[in-house]
């Protein structure tokens, strides 16, 4: 908690748990979000890469038939 622009008040219980069963738990639930985010993030990226290769097959197929393109 903020009092002053200089001056800070810490709370005697951290706002998260250090030891035992809600520590634990408290993790795993982060980890999950974080997990969940991650994966979506890579769903993404994976159809991007897809995306980016797809288009360079295509536009490699489009110079290779073109009159002198193969050179």
């Amino acid at each position: 908690m903020k009092i002053a622009d200089r001056q800070w008040r810490y709370s005697r219980f951290p706002e998260v748990p250090l030891f035992g069963r809600a520590a634990r738990e408290s993790r795993i639930e982060s980890l999950h979000a974080e997990r969940e985010v991650l994966s979506e993030r890579f769903a993404t990226l994976s159809f991007d890469v897809q995306k980016t290769q797809r288009l360079h097959q295509a536009f490699s197929r489009f110079i290779g038939s073109q009159p002198g393109g193969g050179v």
